[in-house]
């Protein structure tokens, strides 16, 4: 009984291994950035467009979306729907995030413009964003 348990451990250290490899290319992957920063852009957007409807008084916020290398579409679209790409890929493959889908939120911004930065103006009654380029 005691052989057979020996010959079952290097089995069992072979499926080990395939298990934390797989997860450690996963984790990899994840984190490389790319999908991180979709995720983290799509889900910040989100939560600024919120916290700035919910402010009290009137509020003007320039939100730069041009950090670094230029490589992500941001669109903001019906229904208060984020959507953060890669730049050249369909927008199935990115990142998705919700906001305060409000009857008073107007948005007159697509990612296809190419931006360099959002501009978020909330008034007593509405909050609207749009698009602004740097001035060079």
């Amino acid at each position: 009984m005691e052989e057979e348990r020996i010959y079952l451990w290097p089995g069992y250290l072979i499926i080990t291994t395939i298990v934390f490899l797989t997860l450690f290319f996963v984790l990899a992957k994840v984190t490389d950035g790319t999908s991180f920063d979709q995720s983290y852009l799509a889900k910040d957007i989100s939560l600024v467009e919120q916290t700035l409807f919910v402010s009290p008084g009137e509020v003007s916020f320039k939100y730069n979306i041009k950090q670094g290398e230029d490589r992500f579409n941001i669109d903001i679209g019906d229904g208060c729907l984020i959507e953060v790409n890669l730049k050249d890929t369909s927008i199935l493959s990115g990142s998705k995030s919700r906001c305060a889908d409000n009857k008073y939120i107007f948005v007159d911004y697509s990612g296809k413009n190419d931006y360099d930065y959002l501009i978020f103006n909330k008034t007593s009654t509405s909050l609207s964003v749009t698009g602004g380029y740097d001035e060079e």
